[in-house]
């Protein structure tokens, strides 16, 4: 990492003249007199965990409420701690930072109790601090206590901080230990489920999945699915193909996503069979399905050169007005069917005043680009009507702005294929919106 002019300045400052700066600095911050003492003791292990069981027993005490606006320093004072029980005890006394770090961990029902954590950044510190407990715990010698240990300390998960140690458990525990733990919660789920317990048996369900992940194992994965859901639905069927393709088999993924709407997933396994045919298959019905011109490509590109042409014209026969309207526009620009495209702009532009704003606005780039006016008139007054209509006043220069364009535009146009003028439009604006005077006086004085 290069050193900042800053690291560059302190490093070159005699040793007793950055040592009273420190000192004075502390004396004034009770963070950086924690972080200074911590930093002071990284030689002495033992003083270290003195030092930092103390600073553990002070956020236990903590009993004020944290607001949203001090949860980012609060954050930073965890954090500092976690990472001083990595940098001066995880190598030097790993049995230490294990005991210290769990301590930590299992506060943190009493911390979120308390602290606003909108942000995840009090999150982010105990994620981190589980991952470091499961380093510790790979330190120390081979035991059973490891495994239960770590399944004590997820017991109590209600905030879902805990999930790290099940993520990041081959830190911690071989093969066999983690297969082990596997058996204890399928015992659990199905112990669980028999008894109406189901709160219990998905929490098990889960933990298994976890721990698949862990493994690399997408068979365990798919039994940690149908435990809980033995005919499973799109989402789940998705999920199982995602690890199949990933460390598992690649026939099984296409099993799995035959049927549903995950295409792009779908044309993965496909390929990764060596199923070309039906790899190019799938993409022709992603398209279809679509419109999509990125969609459309990839078709096309998979395909022969000499077929490529003729995908482009079934691609513009699908083109009807039983289609989506701002799909089709795109599709013809694309392929340069820009008479074709203005008549359906004219004709079917009210079906896009429900167009999201970004993509309305990129439309109508792009029919500028393509020399496409009346595409273009018809967006940019969707633009100015979908932000008046909405009250947006912090928008209403953009509003403006397209108002100017659409005069500018009006100038060149030839043929409005049966548009209105920009004068009528701006005469219909005006009736409709004209008391919302922040927009017109700037549009007036102009």
């Amino acid at each position: 990492m290069e050193k900042t002019a800053l690291q560059q300045g302190l490093e070159q400052l005699d040793r007793e003249v950055l040592a009273r700066f420190i000192v004075e600095l502390a004396a004034s911050d009770g963070e950086v007199a924690r972080r200074a003492e911590a930093l002071t003791l990284r030689g002495a292990p033992g003083l270290l965990a003195k030092v930092l069981r103390g600073q553990l027993s002070g956020f236990r005490r903590g009993r004020r409420l944290v607001p949203y606006g001090e949860s980012f320093a609060f954050a930073s004072r965890l954090g500092a701690w976690v990472e001083e029980v990595e940098t001066g005890l995880l190598d030097e006394r790993p049995g230490v930072a294990a005991e210290l770090l769990e301590g930590f961990i299992r506060l943190d029902t009493k911390i979120f109790g308390r602290v606003d954590d909108s942000s995840g950044a009090v999150g982010d510190a105990f994620h981190h601090a589980s991952k470091l407990f499961l380093q510790a715990l790979g330190r120390l010698p081979p035991s059973p206590e490891r495994a239960d240990r770590i399944r004590a300390l997820h017991e109590d998960n209600d905030y879902g901080v805990r999930d790290s140690l099940l993520d990041h458990i081959a830190h911690a525990l071989d093969e066999s230990e983690i297969r082990r733990l596997v058996e204890q919660y399928r015992e659990r789920a199905i112990r669980a489920d028999d008894g109406g317990e189901h709160y219990d048996g998905l929490t098990a369900r889960v933990a298994i999945k976890q721990l698949a992940w862990a493994l690399r194992d997408a068979e365990l994965l798919e039994e940690s699915v149908r435990l809980g859901s033995p005919e499973p639905n799109h989402l789940q069927r998705r999920e199982m193909a995602a690890a199949h393709l990933k460390f598992g088999s690649a026939e099984r993924a296409v099993e799995l996503l035959k049927g549903t709407q995950y295409v792009d997933l779908l044309i993965d396994a496909l390929s990764a069979v060596g199923d070309a045919d039906g790899a190019v298959e799938a993409r022709r019905r992603r398209f279809e399905a679509t419109l999509d011109v990125a969609h459309l490509n990839e078709y096309r590109e998979s395909l022969p050169s000499s077929e490529r042409d003729a995908a482009a014209e079934w691609a513009l026969s699908l083109v009807d007005d039983d289609r989506p309207v701002a799909p089709a526009l795109e599709l013809l620009l694309a392929l340069d069917r820009r008479e074709a495209a203005e008549r359906l702009a004219v004709r079917r532009g009210g079906e896009m005043q429900d167009v999201f704003y970004t993509r309305l606005r990129d439309l109508g780039d792009r029919a500028i680009d393509a020399e496409c006016p009346v595409i273009a008139v018809v967006c940019l007054r969707l633009l100015v009507e979908q932000i008046l209509d909405a009250g947006r006043t912090k928008a209403y220069g953009y509003a403006r702005r397209y108002c100017g364009r659409l005069e500018r535009i009006e100038t060149a146009l030839t043929d409005r294929r049966g548009l209105s003028s920009h004068a009528d439009f701006m005469a219909s604006l005006r009736e409709r919106h004209g008391r919302k005077h922040s927009f017109w006086r700037p549009l007036d004085a102009r």
